[in-house]
């Protein structure tokens, strides 16, 4: 496994990211969302890795938009956005914005633009079921 680590701007979120993937098969990516436009993410994520988000308490904020079937993750206190979690077969997983965490080895020049209009619920809930990475959440005193 791969450890890549970064955190929010204040520090107040660390981040850990567990991966065997390397280069290309990262796949970063983005969504052409009206929040990914305004925000302008990167994602990466593996499934068969490790997400770790190490935190003060009550140094996350969520935000759920759209159909309602994730938080979006941010720093309560820099406001860097840092990716999305949700509950998965009653398991927490993710996609980690390696542009917020200032991850730069894992940040493309370009990444992949992909669009998810017309996708429901089900298939929104089992794509990333297969794409996103286990999360743990861990906070610190």
């Amino acid at each position: 496994m791969i450890t890549h680590k970064g955190q929010c701007h204040c520090g107040d979120v660390e981040i850990t990211f567990e991966t065997s993937l390397e280069g290309p098969k990262i796949m970063p990516r983005t969504c052409d969302c009206t929040f990914c436009r305004r925000t302008r993410p990167i994602y990466a994520s593996d499934p068969a890795g490790q997400i770790t988000l190490r935190h003060k308490a009550g140094a996350l904020r969520a935000y759920r938009f759209g159909h309602e079937t994730a938080d979006f993750i941010s720093c309560a206190r820099c406001g860097v956005f840092l990716g999305a979690i949700g509950e998965m077969n009653a398991n927490t997983h993710g996609v980690l914005n390696v542009a917020g965490a200032l991850m730069e080895d894992l940040m493309a020049d370009e990444a992949v633009v992909l669009n998810f209009d017309g996708e429901g619920v089900e298939a929104r809930n089992a794509r990333r079921d297969q794409r996103w990475t286990p999360v743990r959440l861990e906070e610190t005193p």
